[in-house]
C-alpha cells in the first residue's frame, strides 16, 4: 500500500514537471509540422491547404514559437487554471496558425494576433482579485441543475421524439445528412437550448455526478447527451463526454497538464498509425485537420475576404441599424467563398470575428473581453474538476463568433453555473485543488 502511494506521487510529481510539459510542446509542434506537410497538404491541398516556404516566414515563425514558450513557460507566479489555459490556447490556435504561416503561405495576422490572446491569458500582471461569492450546497445544485436539465429537454422530446439513426455514430457521412435532416426540423426554441444544454448543463451534471459519486445523475446526463447527439449529431456533444470525465483526473492543474499533454500527443500519434498500418483516415482527419488546421485556413479567409468591407454586427445584432451587403450569412458566405457551396457554413472564431466586424481594433477588443472571461472564471476559484467546462467553451471560441459563443453557445450561462452551481477549492486562495 505504501509503495503504490509512493508510486502514484512520483507519477504526479512528474506529470507536474514543466520541463515535461515543454519537451511535450515541442513533440507536439514537431508532429504538428509533419501532419501538415505529409497529410494534410498532401490529401487536402484541393480544399485550400497550400505549401509554401520562404526564410522570412520561417524566421517570423521561430520567432512567434519562442514567444509562445516564454509567456507559458517564462515564470512560474501566475495561475494554475491560466496555464493551462494557456497551454489549451497555443495547441489549438497558436502552434496551428504559426505552422500554416511557415508552411502554408497565410498571413501574419492570424498567427500573431494569437499569440497576443495567448500573453494576454498568461500575463499574472493582469487579474482580477478572488471573487468570494456563496454558492449552493450539492442537494440545491443537483436539484437545480436537474430541473433546469428536464425542462430544457422537453422541446427536443416534442419535436423529434426518439431518434433511433444508430449510423451517426459511425461519425461518417450520416453524420451530415442526418445533421441536414435536424436543422429542417428544428425550431428557434430548440437551436437555442441545443449548445447551453449539451455544451454547459449536462457537462456540469456530469462533473458533479462523479466527483460526488452520485453515478445516478452522470448516468443521467449522458444518457441525455447521447440523445441530444441523435437528434442533432454534431461532433462537439459526443466529444463532451470524455473531455468532461478526462479533466476530473488529478487534482493539481499542472498535473492535469502534463497529463493533457501525453494525451494529446498519444492520440495524435495512434491517428498516425491507423492511416499508416488499417488506412484509416478518419481520426486523422477529424483530429488534425478538422480540429487544428481548418479553423486556421477558414480564419485567414475571412481576414482576406473582409480586408476594407467591415461588417459591424449588421448581420447580427447591428441588423436594421446597418446594411447588411450580402445575400447570405457570414459563414455560408464564406463556405460558397471557398467551396462554392451556399449550403457549407464556415464558421470563425473570435480574432477572424473581431476583423470581420470592425478590422484590428475589433480583433483587440475580442481578445481583451475573451481575456477577462478567463480572468473571471479563474477568480471564482472553482475546484479544478470542473475545467472540462472552460475547455469545451475555450474550443467554442476557436469556431465560433464571440457574442454566438455567449448568448448561443451558453457562455453567459457557464459563467453563471462556475459562479453559483459549482463547488469551490478546498484550500483557500488556492486554485490547484480538485
Amino acid at each position: 500500500m505504501i509503495a503504490l502511494k509512493g508510486s502514484n506521487e512520483k507519477i504526479v510529481g512528474w506529470l507536474s514537471d514543466r520541463r515535461l510539459h515543454l519537451c511535450a510542446m515541442i513533440v507536439f509542434c514537431l508532429i504538428m509540422v509533419i501532419e501538415y506537410v505529409n497529410f494534410v497538404y498532401n490529401q487536402y491541398c484541393y480544399m485550400g491547404f497550400d505549401y509554401n516556404v520562404t526564410p522570412d516566414s520561417v524566421v517570423i515563425g521561430l520567432f512567434l514559437i519562442f514567444v509562445n514558450g516564454f509567456s507559458l513557460f517564462g515564470n512560474r507566479d501566475g495561475s494554475p487554471f491560466l496555464y493551462l489555459t494557456g497551454i489549451c490556447f497555443s495547441i489549438f490556435l497558436c502552434i496551428p496558425a504559426i505552422i500554416m504561416f511557415v508552411f502554408g503561405g497565410i498571413s501574419l495576422w492570424y498567427p500573431l494576433y494569437s499569440t497576443i490572446l495567448l500573453i494576454l491569458i498568461t500575463n499574472h500582471n493582469l487579474s482580477i482579485p478572488q471573487l468570494k461569492i456563496k454558492h449552493l450546497n450539492y442537494r440545491w445544485q443537483v436539484i437545480s441543475l436537474v430541473v433546469a436539465v428536464l425542462l430544457l429537454t422537453v422541446p427536443f422530446a416534442m419535436k423529434y421524439g426518439m431518434p433511433t439513426n444508430l449510423k451517426v455514430f459511425s461519425l461518417g457521412s450520416e453524420v451530415y445528412d442526418a445533421r441536414a435532416a435536424a436543422s429542417g426540423k428544428a425550431s428557434l426554441i430548440t437551436s437555442y437550448l441545443f449548445s447551453p444544454l449539451a455544451k454547459v448543463l449536462l457537462p456540469t451534471l456530469l462533473i458533479m455526478g462523479i466527483i460526488h459519486k452520485d453515478y445516478k445523475i452522470s448516468t443521467l446526463a449522458v444518457v441525455a447527451m447521447i440523445y441530444l447527439f441523435m437528434v442533432n449529431p454534431h461532433k462537439s456533444v459526443l466529444f463532451s463526454i470524455p473531455v468532461a470525465i478526462a479533466f476530473i483526473f488529478f487534482k493539481q492543474y499542472e498535473t492535469k497538464t502534463g497529463a493533457f499533454l501525453l494525451l494529446i500527443n498519444t492520440v495524435l500519434i495512434l491517428s498516425v498509425l491507423a492511416r499508416l498500418l488499417l488506412g484509416n483516415v478518419l481520426l486523422e482527419s477529424i483530429l488534425v485537420r478538422r480540429g487544428f488546421f481548418l479553423p486556421v485556413l477558414i480564419s485567414d479567409n475571412y481576414f482576406s475576404f473582409f480586408e476594407n468591407n467591415h461588417t459591424m454586427l449588421s448581420h447580427s445584432v447591428m441588423r436594421g441599424l446597418i446594411d447588411y451587403h450580402y445575400g447570405w450569412d457570414p459563414s455560408h458566405l464564406m463556405g460558397f467563398m471557398m467551396h462554392e457551396q451556399s449550403t457549407t457554413s464556415c464558421n470563425t472564431g473570435i480574432i477572424a470575428d473581431g476583423f470581420m466586424n470592425f478590422g484590428h481594433i475589433g480583433v483587440l477588443f475580442w481578445i481583451i473581453i475573451t481575456v477577462m472571461i478567463f480572468k473571471l472564471i479563474d477568480s471564482l476559484g472553482i475546484r479544478s474538476a470542473y475545467f472540462g467546462l472552460a475547455f469545451i467553451f475555450l474550443y467554442t471560441l476557436t469556431n465560433s463568433a464571440l457574442l454566438t459563443s455567449m448568448l448561443t453557445h451558453g457562455g453567459f450561462l457557464l459563467i453563471l453555473v462556475l459562479t453559483f452551481l459549482v463547488d469551490r477549492s478546498n484550500e483557500k486562495g488556492c486554485m490547484s485543488r480538485i
